[in-house]
């Protein structure tokens, strides 16, 4: 069994005071109140989601320690309904050689008898090193879970020298799964010569892993292909990725770095999928990133995606920096297949949420006596624009629908465009601070923060559609 250790007896102090801080005081601006958040600190990558036998468990990248990154830990919450989650605390910290700068992304595989845990240890060298072609140990390491929450001690599966040679010292976020007796699992990479790629590996039992193949497109896309998910919907493989190094376009590829997916076509061995498309942007807000996927018992597949954005800071500032605290999770979405693209809609359990109807009319402005709604509109026909508190607009001018800010943040957060032939209906979630907007049944996602400082919402739609409008329950759906 393993012992909770001096690193992680501090972390956990850290934490434990903030939270009794918090429980004695009223939220903080611009606090959510159904996103998960960090107690305290930095939030980002999501990792380790799995149904855990009808426990939903997400755990995320988590510095406790400065709200603007530093040294990762992961911080935890479970839920028993995807709806009201539960901060558990800080299960893993960077407490061994193995990952002594920092515990990155991972993923989880449920078994009988236990919960494996795989990730990225991160450490860095002293000396005069540019950490890509030197300088960084990224390890893949296994640690497993008990149904008594005891832990067994951290195993090392594969160290750097392990990687092919053509690789960088960039390799990492393993994601694994079984398929029937046998274990797989994708690594992002980066090459030699600088492009981006995603390593396939094998295992008879979980520990010893042997390489596969080279999954990458044939025209280089980017230097490092960062979080990767291979999974089958409906009888069809799909590579998800976060691209980094990737040319901004101005209706597509639009962010920073980038999240997103191809196609490919292969029988039900992962081993002879190949990438057989163009990729696709998974969201077309500002704030979305390394997205990750798992399957429920009852066979869907849901996504979580860090609300946020990395090295983003010269284009804007956080307000929720001075409370101590940076970044979100997307809000649990069910991914769906139809016509050959990935849909996205928030699951249905969080229709729970939703209090009696309140007045709402194309051509009149609604008035939600909150910062939470949500927001159907249906029946849509041709050009329109629907503002929000008036300094929000989503519109649609018959060939791209536009998120756009008038009182934007910084000097990139103005508008994000996407293309599309029509709009027939939108789904706006609308949390403290953040915005999750899905168009024609998720075919077209904008995320996006938003940090107005009115205590409530207006709405008004100009052009035609059907509305239907929600305030949501008081109580906070997020558990600290």
């Amino acid at each position: 069994m393993r012992i909770m250790n001096a690193l992680e007896k501090v972390v956990q102090a850290q934490v434990n005071v903030c939270l009794q801080k918090q429980r004695g005081e009223a939220a903080r601006p611009w606090e959510p109140r159904f996103h998960m958040m960090p107690p305290i600190g930095w939030l980002n990558d999501p990792c380790g989601l799995c149904d855990d036998h009808g426990v939903y468990r997400a755990w995320f990248q988590f510095a406790p320690f400065d709200a603007a990154g530093a040294l990762k830990c992961w911080g935890e919450y479970h839920s028993d309904d995807l709806v009201h989650w539960h901060f558990d605390g800080v299960p893993l910290v960077p407490d061994t050689s193995w990952d002594c700068h920092g515990v990155y992304t991972g993923s989880t595989v449920v078994e009988d008898d236990r919960l494996a845990v795989i990730y990225t240890g991160n450490v860095k060298v002293d000396g005069d090193h540019d950490f890509i072609h030197s300088g960084r140990e990224a390890r893949i390491i296994r640690i497993d879970r008990y149904p008594d929450g005891s832990w067994s001690p951290k195993r090392l599966l594969l160290s750097w020298q392990d990687y092919p040679t053509f690789c960088t010292r960039h390799v990492r976020d393993p994601k694994v799964w079984r398929q029937g007796h046998e274990w797989f699992m994708v690594t992002g990479a980066r090459r030699q010569d600088d492009q981006g790629m995603v390593l396939l590996w094998r295992s008879e039992d979980g520990e010893a892993w042997h390489f596969q193949s080279v999954i990458t497109s044939e025209k280089p896309f980017g230097y490092m292909w960062e979080c990767p998910d291979l999974f089958r919907l409906d009888g069809q493989w799909f590579l998800s990725f976060s691209p980094q190094g990737v040319a901004r376009e101005e209706n597509r590829r639009q962010n920073i770095y980038l999240s997103g997916y191809i196609p490919m076509k292969g029988t039900d061995d992962p081993r002879t999928a190949v990438l057989d498309g163009d990729f696709v942007d998974w969201d077309y807000g500002f704030d979305f990133y390394a997205p990750q996927t798992f399957q429920t018992r009852d066979g869907r597949r849901i996504l979580f995606g860090w609300a946020g954005m990395a090295d983003a800071d010269a284009e804007y500032t956080v307000p929720t920096k001075a409370a101590g605290w940076q970044h979100l999770l997307t809000v649990p979405r069910e991914v769906t297949l139809k016509q050959g693209r990935l849909c996205q809609n928030p699951v249905r359990e969080l229709d729970a949420m939703r209090l009696k109807p309140l007045p709402c009319t194309a051509g009149e402005q609604a008035v939600v006596p909150d910062t939470v709604f949500d927001l159907e509109i249906g029946g849509m026909n041709g050009p329109f624009e629907l503002r929000l508190n008036e300094s929000c607009v989503l519109s649609f001018d018959g060939r791209l629908v536009s998120l756009c800010f008038e009182d934007e943040l910084g000097s990139d957060r103005r508008c994000r465009r996407a293309e599309t032939a029509d709009v027939r209906n939108i789904r706006v979630l609308a949390d403290t601070s953040i915005l999750e907007i899905y168009v024609n049944d998720g075919e077209i996602v904008f995320t996006s923060r938003w940090f107005p400082k009115d205590d409530q919402r207006t709405i008004l739609l100009k052009g035609q559609g059907d509305c239907r409008l929600w305030q949501l329950q008081k109580e906070s759906f997020i558990q600290l």
